[in-house]
C-alpha cells in the first residue's frame, strides 16, 4: 500500500502554514476563519490547485464530504450509509437508525440493516450471559 502524500508546509511572514491553507485564503481573499479546513476534492494532497480545494466551515463538514466521498465509490450513490455490523452500504431507507445514548460518543447515529441489529443483538446477549 502506497503511503499518501504529506502536505507541504511554508513559512510566510513567520506563520508556519500548510500549502492548501495558503492557496485557499488567496482564494479567498482573507484568513480562513476560526474552525474552517480545506479539503482536497481528488484526495491527492499535494494537488493544491485553487479548483480542487473547498473551504468546509468545520470538521464535522469535512467528514461529511468524505463519508458521501466513501458511499459514491462503494455504490455509486452518495447518500447510501454503511451497516454497522456487516459494513455493505445500503439504502437508508432499508436500514435502522439508532442514536447512541450514553458513552464516549453520545448522539451518534449508527445505521444497521434490521437483520444485522438483530444477529448483533443475539451475540450481544450471549455473550453477556457467558
Amino acid at each position: 500500500m502506497q503511503c499518501p502524500a504529506r502536505y507541504a508546509d511554508r513559512t510566510v511572514r513567520g506563520r508556519k502554514t500548510r500549502e492548501h491553507v495558503l492557496v485557499a485564503e488567496r482564494a479567498l481573499g482573507k484568513r480562513l476563519p476560526i474552525g474552517a479546513v480545506v479539503h482536497h476534492v481528488d484526495q491527492d494532497r499535494s494537488n493544491n490547485t485553487p479548483t480542487n480545494l473547498v473551504i468546509c466551515q468545520d470538521r464535522a463538514y469535512h467528514n461529511l464530504l468524505h463519508a458521501r466521498m466513501r458511499a459514491l465509490a462503494a455504490v455509486g450513490w452518495p447518500g447510501a450509509k454503511p451497516c454497522r455490523y456487516c459494513k455493505r452500504y445500503d439504502d437508508p431507507s432499508n436500514m435502522s437508525t439508532i442514536r447512541r445514548l450514553s458513552g464516549e460518543r453520545v448522539g451518534q447515529e449508527l445505521t444497521y440493516h434490521v437483520a444485522c441489529a438483530t444477529r448483533q443483538n443475539a451475540e450481544w446477549r450471549a455473550r453477556r450471559a457467558s
